[in-house]
């Protein structure tokens, strides 16, 4: 788990998931794109969001209002799984709060 200061460069809809832990439950999800704080962003560089990472926020987190170029201390769970041969990385928000 990785603990850090992100900005804000992003935030996704609100989406419904189904619960697999209730029947008939469900739980509320939301992609939020975070940048590292400090991190390099040369301007000769095209793709200005080379040094930023897409992460999930799940449950009561999610009902969060983040709005671009907020400063957040997040901590992050990073995990890898493989499907059909194919590797993909997960990250999850683990816990979130905005910076004043």
């Amino acid at each position: 788990m990785i603990t850090a200061i992100y900005k804000v460069l992003g935030c996704g809809d609100l989406t419904q998931a189904p619960s697999r832990s209730q029947q008939g439950g469900i739980f509320y999800k939301k992609q939020i794109r975070l940048q590292e704080f400090a991190g390099y962003n040369r301007s000769d560089v095209p793709d200005r969001q080379s040094n930023s990472l897409l992460a999930t926020l799940l449950g009561n987190m999610a009902e969060g209002n983040f709005y671009a170029n907020e400063l957040v201390v997040c901590s992050l769970r990073f995990s890898i799984r493989e499907y059909e041969g194919m590797w993909y990385q997960d990250i999850t928000v683990v816990d979130i709060q905005k910076l004043k």
